[in-house]
């Protein structure tokens, strides 16, 4: 793609609205394209047309929470950790069983609950193949406290 055509390829939308990319999405869900042989994310394409580049450090948000909107209305710079909260804020981080990285599913979380009074935090922890220390954090809720509400 030609960045001269970069908006071509976004539907368009009233400058209030989210103008959401029109061509390739990436796993995640975010547009993108190729630019000079790269493939680049359309809505940071999007802002640096807009603003110019993203200072190092940052990252483009989106104040719409729409991954293919490229309004530059609704994008902003800021910090990785701004953009973990805005996740946060709404409810689009990954919790309990559909984290990639878990080990348990919320049915055992509940289990180990259940088991605690009755059984060593060991041998919990040797049944479901996990060490001690994620037990202790099950039920001190530090960790998949969404499953144990």
């Amino acid at each position: 793609m030609k960045l001269q055509d970069f908006w071509t390829y976004v539907d368009p939308a009233p400058a209030d609205m989210c103008w959401e990319w029109g061509r390739s999405v990436g796993g995640p869900g975010y547009g993108v394209c190729w630019v000079d042989g790269k493939c680049r994310n359309a809505h940071k394409l999007a802002y640096e047309l807009s603003y110019g580049p993203v200072e190092d450090g940052l990252v483009v948000r989106h104040s719409c929470h729409n991954r293919k909107c490229c309004n530059p209305c609704h994008l902003i710079a800021g910090t990785q950790k701004q953009n973990m909260q805005d996740a946060v804020k709404a409810n689009r981080q990954a919790k309990g069983q559909s984290h990639g990285s878990a080990k348990l599913t919320d049915r055992q979380v509940q289990r180990i609950v259940e088991m605690a009074p009755y059984r060593t935090q060991q041998a919990i922890a040797d049944q479901f193949g996990v060490n001690q220390c994620q037990v202790s954090r099950i039920l001190s809720r530090k960790r998949r406290s969404s499953s144990l509400s």
